[in-house]
């Protein structure tokens, strides 16, 4: 299975985004405030005590055109409808999808549930001293290979996903998101 690390497409499009101060006065009573700021680390399910909020968008500089995903805080996507349903049958299985609202219309945060293990993949690191300074290679277990995944490693902490997803994506003529076969690229190529 080809699997592709999933970046921001900042450069080319206004990324939606979702008010801090309103995530965290929903999450806080819940699962303080810490957690919910690492929520995407802490794999924790929200739907329980979930009220939608109210998407904008992010004016990255240069960029005109809107995005219909974005990635948001590591560990969560955020969708207008289009995207909702172009995805919802990759994204579903891993995690839960949440209602929220666009500008009046139904829009979505995926809180993706499947956090793999350190040792879901064999990392080679680059060291700076003690330091632990970039991941060189990484290389996912057969068995740890999913349409959608997140890890985290020593460096990073990272959105990945299979070609089922990629394929689905250009489908529906999505726009926000790009995707590397290089599971180490910081930047997409």
């Amino acid at each position: 299975m080809t699997l592709y690390k999933v970046h921001e497409d900042a450069g080319g499009y206004q990324s939606l985004t979702l008010d801090i101060d309103d995530f965290l006065d929903l999450l806080d009573p819940h699962i303080g405030e810490a957690a919910a700021m690492q929520l995407g680390k802490k794999n924790i399910s929200i739907r329980a005590f979930w009220k939608p909020l109210e998407l904008g968008y992010y004016r990255n500089e240069g960029a005109v055109s809107l995005a219909d995903i974005s990635i948001w805080r590591s560990g969560g996507l955020l969708l207008n409808q289009k995207a909702f349903n172009a995805l919802k049958e990759v994204l579903t299985p891993f995690g839960e999808i949440l209602p929220c609202e666009l500008h009046g219309n139904p829009a979505f945060f995926f809180n993706c549930l499947n956090l793999k293990p350190t040792n879901a993949a064999q990392i080679r690191y680059r060291m700076h001293q003690d330091i632990y300074a970039e991941v060189e290679s990484i290389t996912f277990l057969e068995n740890e290979r999913d349409d959608v995944f997140k890890h985290e490693n020593k460096v990073s902490f990272t959105f990945y996903c299979s070609q089922k997803l990629v394929e689905a994506y250009k489908q529906a003529d999505l726009r926000g998101l790009a995707f590397t076969e290089n599971l180490i690229a910081n930047v997409p190529i």
